[in-house]
Formats: structure tokens, sequence, C-alpha cells
């Protein structure tokens, strides 16, 4: 059984768009820091090449600017923020805005919200989210190095003994093969790991409180580039968003977690721009109570 996809679609003036200007002809290439593995936002196919929703998203931008980008080797999220730090790269998808990566950074409006969650093994009885994280204290999560909900879940759970792994692939394999806990992720990075990967005998215990909404971020000192950015991404056609969306967001598959029922998620995903698309994937399990968003 697969979790029902519903969306919905606003009003196109939901949002007001300045008219895009184009980069000049002759302003060099930015260089795109590509995250290795951070389905189904972005990472590095067979071919090498970087591929996934926010490349989609950065070419149609590309389409709309002008602008050129020349792609980085892949790396893990932390080694590409550090060289954006250093001024080694100049441009990276799928980033969170964050005090501290503002410090180097601008942030275009982000392009695509969803919510991060539990993940847990079906064999743990099913618990309230405020009861697993009491029952998770001094056990160990995974949650991925250097993504923004991690600083969120160290404050707020201080006594869970969080352990940093590369990626959301990385800590849900983790969690299927009993290392781990638990593993913290976002409900699209956990859909598509569980389908492509074969995960079996996980499931949901809910949202964590943390949403992700993923911009575009941009080294500073590159005057104009947000601006530019930002006024495509609002006239970005409601078919072409939707074309992305289709091609790589998916329900969360029931069966492919464990045949318990996945109780009390919420998995949303919601594209922002010329009008606000809403994806949500919802699940739930009648007696239980719903978790804080």
């Amino acid at each position: 059984m697969r979790i029902a996809l519903g969306w919905c679609l606003l009003s196109s003036n939901a949002w007001t768009a300045d008219p895009v200007s184009a980069v000049p002809q002759d302003a060099p290439a930015l260089r795109l820091a590509v995250e290795r593995d951070y389905p189904p936002f972005v990472f590095v196919g067979p071919n090498l090449q970087a591929q996934g929703l926010s490349i989609d998203m950065l070419r149609l931008v590309q389409e709309a600017t002008g602008l050129r980008v020349v792609e980085q080797p892949p790396a893990p999220l932390h080694t590409l923020l550090s060289d954006l730090r250093q001024g080694k790269a100049d441009l990276i998808t799928s980033l969170r805005p964050t005090p501290e990566r503002a410090a180097f950074l601008e942030f275009t409006r982000p392009y695509i919200q969803v919510p991060a969650i539990l993940v847990m093994r079906t064999d743990h009885a099913p618990l309230a989210t405020s009861d697993a994280w009491n029952a998770l204290q001094g056990r160990p999560v995974a949650v991925g190095h250097g993504y923004a909900v991690e600083a969120a879940m160290r404050t707020t759970y201080p006594r869970v003994d969080w352990h940093s792994v590369s990626n959301d692939s990385e800590a849900l394999q983790g969690v299927a093969d009993g290392r781990f806990e638990a593993a913290v992720a976002d409900a699209a990075s956990v859909a598509y790991n569980v389908e492509a990967h074969g995960l079996k005998g996980l499931r949901s215990a809910g949202r964590v409180g943390f949403d992700y909404e993923l911009s575009f971020g941009i080294r500073q000192g590159q005057p104009g580039l947000r601006a530019r950015m930002d006024a495509a991404i609002l006239t970005i056609p409601r078919h072409q968003r939707q074309a992305v969306i289709d091609r790589w967001l998916r329900p969360l598959n029931t069966q492919a977690m464990g045949r318990g029922r996945i109780w009390p998620a919420v998995l949303g995903a919601g594209l922002l721009g010329s009008g606000l698309l809403l994806l949500g994937w919802k699940a739930w399990r009648p007696t239980a109570k719903q978790p804080h968003a």
C-alpha cells in the first residue's frame, strides 16, 4: 500500500515576481558545489553528473537568466560549506539558511519545503513522538553531518547519543542494520532512499519540529545574483514546476517500511514560487496523538 499523494495549487498572485534580468554574456561561469549524496534533491548519477530536483530547478533558473555554471567535484556537505567559506566555490543548491551559513552566504527564496521526521525500526513499540524521544535518551541516533537539522536536534535533545554520518542513506541503512536506534532525515529523502535501496523494517515516528526550506546558497560578494535568481524562481511556468515534482518526489511506501501502519506522520513537501505548490504525504494511526509541528 502507498500513502495517498495529494496536492493543492494556490493562486499565482500569491507571489509578486520582479522582472528577470539576464546575466551579462561575458560573466564568468559560477563554480557549483555539488553535494554527493542527498537524493532526491542533489546527488551524483552513474554518469558522474549532478542530478536531482534541485539541479532541475537550477537548470530552469539558468534558462531564464543565462546563468552558466561549472560543476565542482562532488563532496559531502560539510566539505562544500568549507569550500564556499574559503571562496573555492560560488553556488550551492539544497541549502537551508542558518545564522552560521549567513556569515558567508546569501540565500535565494526557498523553492522547496519538506519536514524532517524521526525514523525507527518496526520492532520498536509505537510511541507518541515525545515518548519516543524519552526512550531514545542515551541511545545512538543518526543525523547528517553538517545538516541544518543536526544543530537543532543536538540542542533540543541533548541527552540523545547523536552520531553524525555522511548522508541520509547511511543514517537509514544504519537504523535498518541495527547500528542506530533511530535517524532524523527529511521526509522526501526518506521516501527516496527507502525505495531506491529497498530498505525494510523502518517506519516514521512523526515530525521532529524542524522543516527544511531549501534555497540556493550564493557566496557573498556577487552583486545582483540573488535578485536575478529570485526573480527567475518566481517566473518558472507552473507546468515546468509540476514536471520537476513528478519526476523526483514520490509517496512513502508503507510496505517497504514495514507492515505496520505509519503513525502519526505528516510527511509534506511544498514547492515555492509563482503559486505555492503543496504536496502532502499523510499517514496516521487513529488512536495516536498528532505530534507537534
